[in-house]
């Protein structure tokens, strides 16, 4: 329930419904970005060589950019 004071007039509902197309029409598949950011990642750790090179590599990469 909503009290009275807190509806939204026509007028802002209208407007505020204008801005959700908006923002729809903004935004893109999530799944493209989420498949490219895999791909790039999967890239990167077939250049590292084996598992144990890796660690080490991703271990000095967290360590220098001061990530935990």
């Amino acid at each position: 329930m909503v009290h009275p004071e807190h509806a939204l007039k026509v007028s802002e509902t209208v407007e505020y419904l204008k801005a959700l197309i908006k923002c729809r029409d903004r935004l893109q598949d999530p799944r493209d970005d989420i498949e490219s950011i895999f791909d790039k990642i999967l890239k990167w750790k077939k250049t590292l060589g084996d598992l144990e090179e890796q660690e080490t590599i991703v271990a000095r990469k967290f360590r220098n950019t001061g990530a935990t």
